[in-house]
């Protein structure tokens, strides 16, 4: 893009000075010829009817172009930039054998994908690929850029091979890392784990979210339960980096308006509302999250530990119901035996539900008192619920012999 406004400025300039010379030039002439003693008539019509409206064109044709030279850098911002930065919904363009570029210029402004047609001719005109756009099918969205674009349908061969991957509420970011390998998505999974990691090469400014969460300490994912849940379509070893950003665009579309003033009202930060969020999407099903939220809600009113299982196996990285006392006490800022309050970040993705569950808990539970829940026989999936200590470890040792028996089958 830089290349095309330095191309564009340097014909301008070159413009100008032509103009410059020839106003020059005519405004000498003009001058000699008012300096004469004109008596012919045709003269001083040949000045009223064309060489006075000529020398008042030219001068206005100057400052047409500085005006387009000073504001070169701005048009891009419009002409060139992606359609939507938000919205990555996959969208089919199909370019036919023989296709101009003006012919695709259209097609892409009627699917929305481009802001002006005009830009993207001017585009391929200054980098020689008017002629160079191949016939095939396309997978583009809205988030890229005109540049982007250009540079998918001028390539050999059409970039048309892609992979549609679900990626699971309560899965964390490695599972998410190793699905999207083994689809093909990514060839490997080192440089997006190494982005989930620390959030370096994206651009805050794109996501108002990502300030807050890289000032955050003690985190083992910066994104981790930023990037959402949901059925995508990428392109077979794709970026790392679009990727991710395709996962938060989806969040950020995702967490409305509406839950930031929830929040505020709770009196909790969006990494909290998605941390606790986590912990409900692991805790139990979906018809179960709204009840598991408030308790977990009237728990951190009373500032009790959470005592949630399913933040020490996000430590250990195991999958058991039953836990041995050594794992639960297992230094870690995320083991909520040992630490009030949340974690330091959410321990998976949540989904929707589970968000919408941390911010509108159930109202029965919550002002009933209830202060614990724990599973039932684990094939029902059944939760109870507790108001009292004494009661809460009956059920525990209830069901203890049938969470053995699942783990034996089913625990890693």
């Amino acid at each position: 893009m830089k290349q095309l406004l330095q191309k564009c400025r340097e014909k301008i300039n070159s413009a100008c000075k032509q103009i410059k010379r020839f106003c020059s030039e005519l405004i000498s002439k003009i001058k000699a010829f008012k300096a004469k003693d004109v008596k012919d008539s045709r003269l001083k019509r040949a000045w009223r009817s064309w060489l006075r409206p000529v020398s008042l064109c030219a001068v206005s044709l100057i400052i047409v172009i500085i005006t387009v030279s000073i504001f070169a850098g701005g048009i891009s911002g419009f002409f060139f930039e992606a359609a939507d930065p938000h919205d990555d919904s996959p969208i089919l363009l199909t370019i036919n054998s023989g296709a101009s570029m003006a012919r695709v210029a259209s097609q892409l402004k009627e699917l929305g994908l481009i802001k002006s047609t005009w830009g993207i001719k001017l585009l391929a005109d200054f980098t020689n690929r008017s002629s160079k756009v191949k016939a095939g099918e396309y997978i583009l969205d809205k988030t890229m850029s005109a540049e982007e674009i250009l540079d998918l349908i001028t390539q050999p061969k059409p970039m048309s091979r892609t992979v549609t991957i679900t990626l699971y509420e309560g899965d964390t970011i490695e599972d998410f890392a190793a699905a999207l390998v083994e689809r093909g998505v990514l060839a490997s999974d080192e440089e997006f784990l190494n982005m989930a990691r620390t959030g370096e090469g994206l651009d805050i400014e794109d996501y108002y979210f990502l300030e807050e969460l890289l000032a955050r300490k003690d985190v083992k994912y910066m994104l981790e339960g930023f990037l959402f849940p949901d059925t995508y379509e990428f392109y077979v070893e794709s970026s790392a980096k679009s990727v991710i950003e395709k996962l938060l665009n989806r969040f950020s579309n995702i967490y409305k308006p509406e839950y930031t003033l929830q929040a505020e009202k709770l009196g909790m930060s969006m990494n909290e509302i998605i941390s606790l969020a986590a912990i409900i999407e692991k805790e139990g099903r979906t018809d179960d999250f709204a009840s598991i939220s408030a308790v977990l809600h009237n728990r951190l009113k009373k500032n009790m530990e959470l005592q949630s299982d399913v933040t020490v196996q996000y430590v250990l990285g195991v999958n058991r119901l039953v836990l041995t006392q050594d794992e639960l006490s297992v230094d870690s800022p995320y083991n909520l035996y040992k630490n009030k309050g949340l974690t330091p970040g959410p321990i998976c993705a949540p989904g929707r539900k589970a968000i919408e569950a941390a911010l509108y808990p159930d109202e029965d539970i919550l002002n009933g008192g209830y202060l614990y829940f724990t599973l039932t026989d684990p094939a029902t999936g059944v939760i109870h619920y507790s108001k009292t200590l004494e009661e809460h470890n009956r059920v525990v040792a209830q069901y203890r012999e049938l969470w053995e028996k699942y783990d034996s089958e089913h625990g890693s």
